[in-house]
């Protein structure tokens, strides 16, 4: 099992790299949402993880509030989006949102997609039957 999981973690790296995500615009709101994420994912009590708070540059000694509840974690994701620490969720939701946009726009813009590589063709109007375009008028 661990095999697989090392497996799957060096495919996102491998992708990561590729991308030069680590180079993009907004690449920690990105990480800050991914740990947020996780937190939810792997913990039914909404407790916030290790990473999540050290990535948010919260005191690791600290008790925190389910991460619903908690005004610290609240204003750790809001000043990860730039906004004040006593921002709503609301308006940190939306800064999330434009965030995560900026991102995927500088990978794309970074990344451009290589055209399909192979043998061309050509199509010759004279390939083309003319009475597959007849109309029965």
């Amino acid at each position: 099992m661990k095999e697989l999981s090392d497996l799957k973690n060096a495919r996102w790296e491998e992708i990561g790299r590729r991308l030069h995500q680590n180079q993009c615009a907004h690449h920690q709101v990105i990480e800050a949402l991914r740990h947020l994420a996780n937190a939810y994912k792997h913990d039914p009590r909404m407790e916030p993880d290790v990473k999540l708070l050290n990535h948010l540059r919260l005191d690791l000694n600290l008790r925190y509030a389910p991460i619903p509840e908690s005004g610290k974690l609240q204003g750790g994701l809001a000043t990860v989006v730039d906004l004040p620490a006593d921002s709503s969720y609301p308006d940190i939701a939306a800064s999330f949102v434009e965030c995560v946009q900026g991102f995927l726009d500088d990978v794309e813009a970074r990344n451009a997609i290589s055209r399909v590589r192979g043998a061309g063709f050509h199509i010759s109007t004279s390939d083309i039957d003319s009475r597959a375009f007849a109309t029965n008028n």
